[in-house]
């Protein structure tokens, strides 16, 4: 049996709108949205406990994307840089204009 992949997406660019609409057709894959704000998105990580956490890069630069490797290590962590074009990984990967299929592969592992 396949293992669905819990992803909570972050961001409120066209990107992501257009993440959203190709992860509804992705099978294995559930999907809850929040808004962009730490404190949200720390709560949201404990209430539904997802595998992987994608949002937009201005959040990666702050002290909460270090908390939130720390405090939650088995979540992948992956930000999207909108201004540079990249995709990046916080498990080794690193991809230079990412597409929603790039996407889609790494929540699948």
């Amino acid at each position: 049996m396949a293992t669905t992949r819990r992803v909570l997406l972050c961001g409120k660019s066209l990107l992501f709108s257009g993440l959203q609409a190709t992860l509804e057709s992705t099978p294995g894959v559930d999907f809850w949205i929040v808004a962009p704000h730490p404190l949200q998105i720390r709560e949201a990580i404990i209430e539904w406990q997802p595998d992987i956490l994608i949002l937009e890069s201005a959040l990666l630069q702050s002290d909460f994307s270090l908390s939130v490797m720390k405090d939650f290590p088995q979540l992948k962590l992956v930000g999207i840089d909108l201004e540079e074009n990249h995709m990046l990984v916080y498990s080794s990967l690193f991809s230079n204009e990412p597409r929603t299929t790039d996407l889609i592969q790494v929540i699948k592992g």
